[in-house]
């Protein structure tokens, strides 16, 4: 049986990190989630240390789909402070 490809993307400045998720995900997988978090659009970006960790283990339980190491997560790096930090918090 072929899973599907799911890929999400981890943005990380020299501070902090987030996980890029739709919210509609992270709804429908019950995460509950953090003032740490930001929301843009369609789109969560959940901070490392608590509420990407969250998403992930509700993700795998929920499809069967491992996201460890680089599998599913692509990895980017602005130079500077990340966009995201001007973000609304979630």
């Amino acid at each position: 049986m072929k899973m599907r490809e799911v890929n999400f993307n981890f943005i990380s400045d020299a501070g902090h990190g987030w996980l890029k998720v739709p919210i509609a995900t992270v709804k429908a997988l019950k995460v509950a989630v953090t003032s740490y978090s930001y929301k843009k659009g369609i789109y969560a970006y959940l901070e490392e240390d608590c509420d990407a960790g969250a998403f992930v283990k509700a993700f795998e339980a929920k499809t069967g789909i491992k996201l460890s190491g680089n599998n599913g997560i692509t990895c980017s790096q602005p130079e500077d402070d990340s966009i995201i930090r001007t973000y609304e918090r979630y």
